[in-house]
């Protein structure tokens, strides 16, 4: 079954909808910039701003998969919704991740084998 396509998932969207200040709805729409690899008091400025404007996700742009996937966790707890999250891993010269991971790599090692294909296709074609 597709995410948020049962009955269960779509009672779940509702009542939170339903419970959501406008600041909350607001900040759903909010995505910001992450980066892993940066100090403490970046990490506690981040997560003090999504609880305090209530962000809807985030987007990783350097640093590893590991300290990403801590920094997720934490920040998961911090929000009373579930945070989108998002990295962006392009490979090349002006490559986001490690020079040791690939995009196929990343991509692969996520279980995403379809999407890769159907991204790499994607991207021949442009």
């Amino acid at each position: 079954m597709a995410p948020f396509t049962g009955r269960a998932q779509s009672s779940w969207v509702d009542s939170t909808l339903n419970t959501m200040s406008l600041d909350e709805k607001i900040g759903q729409l909010i995505m910001v910039a992450a980066y892993s690899n940066k100090d403490s008091l970046y990490e506690k400025q981040l997560g003090t701003s999504i609880e305090k404007y209530h962000i809807g996700g985030i987007i990783f742009f350097q640093g590893g998969p590991k300290s990403q996937a801590l920094m997720t966790n934490k920040y998961q707890q911090k929000s009373r919704i579930p945070l989108s999250n998002l990295a962006r891993s392009n490979p090349g010269h002006e490559s986001h991740i490690p020079p040791r991971r690939s995009h196929r790599s990343t991509m692969q090692g996520l279980g995403y084998p379809r999407e890769f294909r159907t991204r790499g296709r994607y991207q021949r074609e442009s």
